[in-house]
């Protein structure tokens, strides 16, 4: 999956040092907000919501769109969210629900296998569309596979979940969301324990996975927890030594939701 961080002192570091004084003109790196890292590639989203591509190899800066809220870059390929459509796998959806007067889009975010989307707004609300794969839109009126064609309010979360929602991530094929109050809930494929359940290879509806989450992340077949407490919590495939040393390679199983040992060092 790929990797996306907000603009820091250590951004500008990195464009500076990897870009001469005759590539930077480009771009005013000052005006960067979010860059997304795929190799052998990145994509930036300016301040004013431009939508980038930054070819390393070239040296060269390749405008893709405008009015860009949020993107994901999956196998070199972009999907990403406007004020008034969202690409996904190559296709341009115009058809965005209608929201509130004082409520916007805020996130956009697709599974590794590029097949459905969820788009969060501001207020807490999500949106689903695509196809239901492994179950990961965590509805009941809707079976694994298939298709919503047109986005549409996930309205059994607000009858599930009291706290506010504030992000979603997704790995390959399962989705987790992280609340207010720092739950987060997870729904989708789960044969690597990816999501730390140890008792079902797929979870078919929004079921907790962890508290006090302040920060988190998806892999394609694993998940990591920050908590408030400063503590780390790792679950999923460990096949290339995601974990670090302290576990085993076990591709073909996984690991369940495990404090990782810091020795000493605090988050």
């Amino acid at each position: 999956m790929n990797c996306l961080f907000e603009y820091s002192d250590k951004t500008e570091s990195f464009l500076l040092n990897n870009f001469n004084e005759n590539q930077t003109h480009f771009i005013n790196h000052k005006e960067i907000n979010k860059i997304i890292c795929e190799y052998p590639d990145l994509y930036v989203i300016t301040k004013n919501n431009k939508f980038y591509r930054v070819d390393l190899k070239e040296g060269k800066l390749i405008f893709l769109d405008e009015n860009v809220i949020s993107a994901t870059v999956i196998f070199a390929t972009c999907n990403y969210l406007t004020q008034d459509h969202v690409v996904l796998n190559r296709k341009k959806l115009n058809n965005l629900p209608q929201l509130e007067q004082d409520d916007k889009f805020i996130n956009f975010v697709t599974p590794g296998q590029l097949t459905c989307c969820f788009l969060l707004t501001e207020k807490g609300n999500v949106f689903i569309y695509g196809v239901n794969t492994y179950g990961i839109f965590g509805c009941k009126t809707i079976k694994n596979n298939n298709e919503i064609t047109s986005f549409v309010k996930h309205t059994e979360l607000e009858e599930k979940i009291t706290s506010k929602i504030v992000d979603i991530k997704c790995g390959y094929s399962f989705c987790v969301i992280r609340c207010e109050n720092g739950e987060c809930y997870g729904s989708g494929y789960n044969y690597y324990v990816n999501m730390g359940i140890t008792t079902k290879d797929e979870l078919s509806g929004f079921t907790l996975l962890k508290d006090k989450v302040k920060q988190y992340g998806c892999g394609h077949f694993s998940s990591v927890f920050l908590t408030f407490d400063g503590d780390i919590y790792v679950c999923g495939k460990q096949d290339n030594g995601q974990f670090g040393t302290e576990f085993p390679l076990n591709g073909g199983l996984g690991v369940p939701l495990t404090k990782l040992k810091l020795n000493g060092i605090k988050m």
